[in-house]
């Protein structure tokens, strides 16, 4: 059965871009049908979820999901820390203090009113139909992923351009090569397993 996964990166304020990718595939691989420009908003986020669903459809969102903590970290922040930290991947805080109306929480509850299920554990849903959606973290995937012992860097403001060219080369060079429809999705699948912490 073929299915659609979304990747999303919620832009932290409104007006911003955020990032959009849809694949079609299934126990065998997947291609890339569609990238996302000028989403500025979360109206626009959604639309996007939205004309790229199937009758199975998994979103993955770089952006916490869920937050009640007035402060500090969630504990799965504190979790990505202790085991990924030491990759310099370790998870930005999330709490109500800093972001008290986080986009990607409004956007989680959208998902939810359309139907799609909130899956906290992903490696335990791979068999299941439907939509479904979870929260995920991009450096400790490139590490377990492209099987590294530190982040590829390329976002931080003190690198030089031509650092920060070097690195997004490698980034695109290792995503083409491994995960654009040459690495079967049971292999995402153990790499899942490896991350989780429920």
């Amino acid at each position: 059965m073929e299915a659609s996964f979304v990747g999303v990166d919620v832009a932290w304020k409104e007006g911003n871009h955020s990032g959009l990718a849809a694949f079609r595939g299934d126990i065998h691989g997947a291609q890339p049908v569609a990238f996302g420009s000028g989403a500025t908003s979360l109206d626009s986020v959604f639309d996007f979820i939205l004309a790229h669903r199937a009758e199975t459809t998994v979103v993955a969102i770089d952006a916490p999901l869920v937050i009640r903590n007035a402060a500090g970290q969630r504990q799965c922040e504190r979790l990505v820390t202790q085991k990924f930290g030491a990759a310099h991947a370790g998870a930005y805080p999330s709490n109500l203090t800093l972001y008290p109306n986080a986009g990607s929480v409004a956007l989680a509850h959208e998902l939810e009113a359309a139907g799609f299920r909130h899956c906290a554990a992903p490696d335990r849903a791979w068999d299941e139909s439907g939509d479904w959606f979870f929260e995920v973290y991009h450096h400790p995937a490139q590490v377990v992923l492209f099987n590294r012992n530190r982040i590829i860097k390329y976002k931080k403001k003190k690198l030089r351009v031509a650092e920060r060219r070097a690195g997004l080369d490698e980034l695109r060079k290792l995503m083409s090569a491994r995960m654009l429809g040459s690495r079967p999705l049971s292999r995402l699948e153990r790499s899942a397993r490896r991350l989780s912490f429920l």
